[in-house]
C-alpha cells in the first residue's frame, strides 16, 4: 500500500470514528435506534398533529427501499 493510500485510509479510518451517530425513533420498526435518518417531511396542513417528519434506521431503509430526504433530487 502506498503512503498516500495508507494516510487516505487512516484519515477516513478516524473520521468514521468520530463521525455523530444519529440516535431517534424509526417511524417504521416504531423503536429507539442507533443510526436513523430522516426519510419524509410533511410540509402541509396548519392545524395540530398535521406536520410532521419520520426517521428510519438503516435496517428499515434497506428492507422497504427508503431514501434519506437529503440524498433525494430537487
Amino acid at each position: 500500500m502506498s503512503d498516500t493510500t495508507r494516510s487516505a485510509a487512516e484519515a477516513a479510518a478516524r473520521l468514521t470514528k468520530s463521525t455523530p451517530v444519529g440516535y431517534g425513533f424509526c417511524a417504521w420498526h416504531k423503536e429507539f435506534t442507533r443510526g436513523v435518518r430522516l426519510v419524509h417531511v410533511e410540509e402541509a396542513g396548519s392545524g395540530p398533529n398535521t406536520a410532521g417528519s419520520k426517521f428510519a434506521c438503516t435496517p428499515c431503509r434497506e428492507k422497504y427501499g427508503l431514501i434519506q430526504f437529503a440524498d433525494r433530487p430537487m
